[in-house]
């Protein structure tokens, strides 16, 4: 689908990020670090939004997933994800 859209994997390095128009440095503000957020953050990236801020309220990162299954929790304690 997204490839359908013109969605690359990465930021195309051929965007003039000063040629986008003012809107693309706006603030965007995503609430909850859940996997829909992170994915949400990552294609506005792509697009050459340049002020995406995830809030999360809780110790760890990954969304109900984490609240269902205790146990990924403490899987994950030495990961990158833990902030």
């Amino acid at each position: 689908m997204f490839k359908k859209m013109g969605f690359r994997q990465i930021h195309d390095p051929d965007l003039d990020l000063a040629s986008l128009p003012s809107s693309y440095k706006s603030k965007i503000a995503l609430v909850g670090c859940g996997p829909a957020s992170v994915s949400c953050a990552t294609f506005l990236a792509r697009m050459g939004y340049s002020d995406v801020t995830i809030f999360e309220k809780s110790e760890y990162v990954g969304g109900l997933r984490l609240v269902l299954y205790p146990c990924v929790i403490e899987a994950n304690q030495s990961t990158p994800w833990r902030h």
